[in-house]
């Protein structure tokens, strides 16, 4: 697997953490909206469709093939999480009041997490729409941290 690494104004390698979302769910971009809002991190997170040519790029197809097509988060060493577990990752990451809504979720066993993720997965599109574009809208500011 490709690693997500960038170099920073200084030469600097760095590392970046993805959530690479299904930029065709209304949800999904909600999601990416609600991070946006709230990741006050040194590092913040980035975002790619899981659609979109970086993705390709970054992760083999046996791997993409494996994905849920919904949220994944990816690490700083490249590690993937998917369903409940990439939700608790990026509350964790949020910091504050998110960090501990993560550390509840933590206390339910991640079979039952899992079920109610696939739950939610499974009507979204129905319930929240989808997107005809793969990218949110978003102001300037946040432009750079995605990725197509």
């Amino acid at each position: 697997m490709n690693t997500n690494k960038t170099t920073d104004s200084h030469g600097e390698e760095q590392r970046i953490e993805y959530i690479l979302f299904d930029g065709t769910c209304a949800l999904c971009h909600g999601v990416v909206t609600f991070v946006l809002k709230r990741d006050r991190s040194p590092q913040p997170f980035h975002f790619a469709p899981l659609q979109g040519k970086y993705v390709k790029k970054i992760l083999p197809e046996e791997v993409r093939d494996r994905l849920p097509d919904s949220v994944v988060a990816l690490d700083a060493q490249g590690r993937l999480r998917t369903e409940s577990t990439a939700v608790i990752y990026i509350l964790r990451h949020l910091g504050g009041f998110w960090s501990f809504v993560a550390r509840v979720l933590l206390l339910v066993p991640r079979p039952l997490r899992d079920v109610g993720y696939r739950a939610v997965a499974s009507v979204r599109k129905r319930i929240f729409g989808t997107k005809d574009d793969l990218c949110p809208i978003v102001p300037a500011e946040w432009r750079g941290r995605f990725e197509m």
